[in-house]
């Protein structure tokens, strides 16, 4: 009948809709949100070179992994790219740099809820849409030689925990380390 026709057209554009919305999440880049700061009275100007220290612990409300030192050991060469290309010079092997940066990495479980947009909400009778996914976040700090924290920076994005993305950690470390002071060269 014209009535169970309707319903089967109904039923099959509800099953369109959803593999299309499930389709175009899957293929978009996750966004990074990040924030970072510099203390304003720090001698920027006098900090040549740099190396690398240990962090304390994960960013705050993450977890430490069995991926975590993984991923810390890969940001490093981002990070030291991303001071070259500031103006900064590594330390030579062995020796403690101007500035001693600290990376961290972890991750937590979490939950995503948006709004549909009326015409799935038509097709989905639902209003809001809930999403779980895997969130991992970074922190990157920088202290003088004598201890005193000069910058802080930070970002998260959604990850694959099974399958690390260089290319999601490049614009993690990019986005946490855009405020990072660049040197002047004379």
């Amino acid at each position: 009948t014209t009535l169970e026709t309707s319903a089967d057209m109904v039923s099959t554009l509800r099953a369109v809709a959803l593999v299309a919305l499930a389709l175009s999440s899957s293929a978009c880049t996750a966004s990074v949100q990040s924030h970072g700061e510099y203390l304003h009275t720090a001698p920027f100007a006098s900090f040549h070179t740099f190396s690398f220290a240990t962090a304390k612990a994960p960013p705050e409300g993450y977890e430490v992994t069995e991926r975590s030192a993984q991923i810390v050991e890969l940001m490093k060469p981002i990070v030291s790219e991303a001071l070259v290309r500031k103006g900064y010079v590594a330390a030579p092997e062995g020796e403690v740099g101007d500035v001693l940066v600290a990376c961290a990495a972890g991750r937590r479980d979490t939950t995503k809820v948006r709004r549909v947009s009326r015409r799935q909400s038509l097709v989905t009778s639902e209003d809001t849409e809930e999403r779980d996914f895997v969130e991992g976040g970074l922190v990157i700090d920088a202290f003088d030689r004598s201890g005193g924290q000069v910058w802080h920076g930070a970002s998260r994005t959604e990850i694959d925990p099974a399958r690390p993305s260089l290319d999601s950690l490049r614009r993690a470390v990019g986005a946490a380390l855009t405020r990072f002071p660049a040197r002047l060269q004379n």
